[in-house]
């Protein structure tokens, strides 16, 4: 099979894609851990007043919740495992010290806006969007895992 090559833009789409699911398990696993803690104290508080519980009401509710903590956090535990690694290769792959591939977490696996990261790292925000990022694609898109080259809805 003959490989197919990809120009500057193709490259950007799936590196856009690949950090933006970066940033995207991130928020995943911090709404989870934010919504555990919610159901925690929901849950404590039925405790508290379940000694006034008539025909199992409260009870009903406190198997309820826990029940949903449970299944919650079954798939905290499993997404933890494939998210960690994922996320651990993205920031090795773009380290601060990068400054072209850094500039590119900042704006996709960091929703940081062009102006925003042209500010952090101290350079016109021209600059930043068009070379630093393209070097940054091209580097990126060399080191990063195969399997986030497929075809991505953005790259298509």
């Amino acid at each position: 099979m003959k490989a197919r090559l990809i120009n500057i833009e193709g490259k950007r789409n799936h590196v856009a894609y690949y950090l933006s699911s970066l940033y995207t398990m991130q928020s995943s696993l911090k709404e989870t851990e934010y919504r555990l803690e919610k159901l925690r104290v929901i849950a404590e508080g039925l405790r508290s007043v379940s000694g006034e519980s008539v025909s199992g009401g409260i009870k009903r509710d406190i198997a309820d919740v826990e029940h949903e903590i449970t299944k919650l956090l079954e798939t905290y535990q499993s997404n933890l495992v494939l998210y960690s690694a994922e996320i651990a290769e993205g920031y090795r792959l773009c380290p601060t010290d990068d400054l072209p591939r850094y500039v590119c977490w900042l704006h996709w696996a960091e929703h940081k806006t062009w102006a925003q990261v042209a500010k952090r790292v101290g350079y016109d925000s021209d600059y930043v969007r068009k070379k630093l990022c393209d070097r940054g694609v091209e580097s990126i898109y060399n080191a990063m895992p195969n399997r986030w080259r497929k075809p991505s809805p953005e790259a298509i």
